[in-house]
């Protein structure tokens, strides 16, 4: 079972590889990779540090210590943002349930999203998410 936080939820979707160290780029991909192609796993969504934080050098104490991405306040407000936007709340899912919310987000709704995030603008995550929802 995926143990997910709200914003990986879409973010796994648009990754290409960078990330905040090697061991978390290779994490995250290994994540991705199940994440995309079995829609029957199970994903237990959390509201906090999750399968792929465990990997990510700016976690400290279970906390978000990134200067780029932190305070850890601001990563739980992305979270929750996630969450009212794909209409859910921690709880255990099917990959494939969570696709379903993702295929019914707009490209504003996903620009209002990504706009506060480092990577916006680094990686076309809009479009990536939205090639992805239309070759399903």
């Amino acid at each position: 079972m995926l143990t997910l936080r709200g914003h990986h939820l879409i973010c796994l979707v648009a990754f290409q590889g960078e990330g905040y160290s090697v061991a978390f780029a290779r994490n995250f991909k290994k994540l991705q990779k199940t994440y995309l192609n079995n829609p029957a796993e199970k994903v237990k969504v959390v509201a906090g540090p999750d399968m792929a934080c465990k990997k990510c050098p700016h976690l400290s104490k279970n906390t978000c210590i990134s200067p780029i991405d932190g305070p850890n306040s601001r990563i739980i407000a992305f979270d929750k943002k996630a969450f009212s936007l794909l209409k859910i709340k921690p709880g255990i899912y099917t990959v494939g349930e969570i696709h379903q919310r993702l295929r019914r987000l707009t490209k504003l709704s996903l620009r209002n999203f990504c706009h506060n995030c480092s990577w916006y603008g680094r990686v076309p995550c809009q479009k990536l998410i939205s090639d992805w929802s239309s070759s399903k």
